[in-house]
């Protein structure tokens, strides 16, 4: 079966694509402290990738960052993670549904890796209420259940 409508004009894109995208997006928010100037021009570069396959790959290359790390080395990596997922979800191009998307994934992935009870756990479920209110897949009711939850 040919499934070319669901990938968002990247089906010539590999997997190392994605995952040097993800990196070179997260090297320039620390790099830039997390500046959309810098940013917003990549994303615009290359926003045929901002799919589900890029929220998939997110999830392999934070699991992959964050692996062996020391508590100060991945709250970095979840800061920027989150960083990027804000940025994805502002970005006036590109498909806003993959875009919210993925940022739930982002914030997903930081909250999975952060203590919850926190200031900065209560912010990531914040952003993450924000992008499921805002959310265009699914249900307009479970998404604002999920915004509430």
């Amino acid at each position: 079966m040919n499934d070319r409508g669901n990938r968002d004009n990247s089906e010539g894109e590999n997997l190392p694509s994605y995952q040097e995208f993800i990196l070179e997006l997260l090297q320039a928010e620390i790099d830039s402290n997390s500046d959309i100037a810098v940013v917003y021009p990549m994303l615009a570069k290359r926003q045929h990738l901002l799919n589900a396959r890029f929220a998939e790959i997110l999830q392999q290359v934070a699991k992959s960052l964050i692996a062996d790390k020391d508590p100060e080395a991945i709250e970095s990596i979840l800061r920027n993670i989150e960083n990027l997922s804000i940025d994805i979800s502002q970005f006036p191009r590109g498909k806003r549904a993959n875009n919210i998307e993925i940022a739930i994934t982002g914030y997903q992935i930081v909250l999975s890796n952060r203590e919850p009870g926190s200031e900065k756990y209560a912010q990531t479920q914040n952003n993450l209420a924000i992008a499921y209110s805002d959310r265009i897949k699914g249900s307009r009711a479970d998404n604002l259940e999920r915004a509430i939850g």
